[in-house]
């Protein structure tokens, strides 16, 4: 037995029914005529049908045009060359280029994100062999690989430099606690009693050109305005045999 409640409404809604226990449209928000028996509004199968079609048809066309020779990577660092008016680029990990450079890393697997040549890694876009041959007089791509490698130039992200930055920062931070002690204590201070003061007494920011150690001699001499500190005395010890000893 199929039961059909109507509800009572305003006055300014009095041409619209509402029929309890049938939905209405979710695009519409239009209700099915009385009588009907489906919970769909007849007008669905005419006007959402055909927006529907034209969705899928979108989607299958994006989907056609995609190119297929693009590839697209994020978090990776690029090694970038320009040759013969034309950019080549290569997707490294980050942290990876260096060492295969000093010669610690010896596997391209571990220093390359996809084995091949770019002209926009950004994009995904490959180079053509005969683009790598008119520029580098060979297709071959490992060989293009190994002059891109050694001559290009890297770009590291944003994070990666910030990341790199802070760890310099503490390397700082870590020389300065070995070679400094608090002159009422003569004990030295704790590596993050340092980094705090460098931060918010120093507002000191790492020098790229500059090493770590030569750094660390700056901010012991500017630390020392603002806290006490000296640098540690050098304890040495020295073995000598007994006849030298008597002498000395």
């Amino acid at each position: 037995v199929r039961v059909t409640v109507y509800a009572s409404i305003p006055k300014e809604r009095a041409a619209r029914r509402v029929r309890v226990g049938v939905a209405a449209c979710g695009r519409c928000a239009r209700w099915p005529a009385p009588g009907r028996r489906t919970g769909r509004p007849a007008h669905v199968d005419q006007s959402h049908q055909s927006s529907s079609q034209s969705v899928v048809e979108r989607t299958m066309s994006a989907r056609i045009n995609t190119p297929v020779n693009q590839r697209l990577l994020t978090n990776v660092a690029v090694v970038r060359l320009k040759r013969g008016g034309q950019r080549f680029e290569l997707a490294c990990y980050p942290n990876k280029v260096q060492p295969y450079r000093d010669g610690i890393e010896k596997d391209l697997d571990e220093v390359l994100q996809t084995h091949a040549v770019f002209t926009n890694v950004s994009k995904g876009e490959f180079a053509k062999a005969k683009l790598l041959e008119r520029c580098f007089g060979t297709a071959d791509v490992d060989e293009v690989i190994s002059v891109v490698l050694h001559r290009g130039e890297l770009q590291v992200s944003q994070a990666e430099r910030a990341r790199q930055l802070e760890l310099v920062f503490r390397d700082i931070a870590t020389i300065v606690a070995e070679k400094a002690v608090n002159p009422s204590t003569m004990r030295p201070y704790t590596v993050g009693v340092i980094e705090r003061a460098m931060r918010d007494d120093l507002h000191y920011s790492v020098k790229t050109n500059r090493s770590a150690k030569q750094q660390a001699l700056l901010v012991i001499k500017l630390l020392q305005r603002h806290m006490p500190l000296q640098r540690a005395h050098m304890r040495v010890m020295v073995t000598l045999p007994a006849a030298t000893a008597a002498i000395i």
